[in-house]
């Protein structure tokens, strides 16, 4: 039987640890524990998903916002996490569109200030490496979908080909004939999960 104010671990043994929450009676310890299995398990589902990277401009027209936030949200409707830059622009559309269909997005940004990050980022890594935190997004993605963008988005499509990460476009950099490209944002999704699942 369970001491008082004590639960029973898994530890090496069969040794006894504290529980977290001394201030619980016996009888509520066991739903404490099954709260912090429930969070372990999420935490195990979310190593399960696809990582989608999706770079492109930091300032962006309306019409290719409208189609990054397409993009993030077919990711999201396929159950996939969303990596991107963290900002403005591309990636801020992206992360919209991806909250709008109840997806998780991980913002890499460049600085060391959460508050950098735009509203649609669920989880925001400051890297504080500046451009070179691009490095960060791809070696992260487990797939790349690309739109139009500058030299920073160009750079990240360098380092996936170099990483040998799988890289859909959708209107971007034309470097390479392993670059595979799509025609609208449902396309590039399916393509990019289909590179990463065969």
């Amino acid at each position: 039987m369970a001491q008082p104010g004590r639960a029973l671990g898994s530890g090496r043994r069969g040794r006894w640890f504290k529980s977290s929450r001394p201030d619980l009676k016996n009888d509520q310890h066991q739903g404490h524990l099954e709260e912090i299995r429930g969070v372990n398990l999420h935490m195990s589902d979310s190593k399960k998903k696809i990582y989608v990277g999706v770079i492109g401009a930091g300032h962006c027209t309306q019409k290719l916002r409208k189609l990054s936030a397409e993009v993030g949200e077919e990711i999201a409707k396929a159950g996939a996490i969303l990596v991107c830059g963290g900002l403005d622009g591309v990636m801020k559309g992206a992360a919209q569109g991806a909250k709008s269909a109840g997806g998780t997005t991980i913002g890499i940004i460049p600085g060391t200030d959460k508050s950098d990050a735009n509203k649609f980022i669920d989880y925001t890594v400051c890297s504080g490496f500046g451009e070179a935190r691009n490095l960060i997004i791809i070696r992260t993605a487990d797939v790349v979908i690309a739109l139009p963008g500058m030299f920073g988005t160009l750079s990240e499509l360098g380092f996936a080909l170099k990483m040998k990460k799988p890289v859909v476009s959708l209107g971007s950099w034309d470097i390479d004939d392993k670059v595979i490209k799509a025609e609208n944002a449902k396309e590039a999704v399916r393509l990019a999960l289909k590179t990463v699942r065969k």
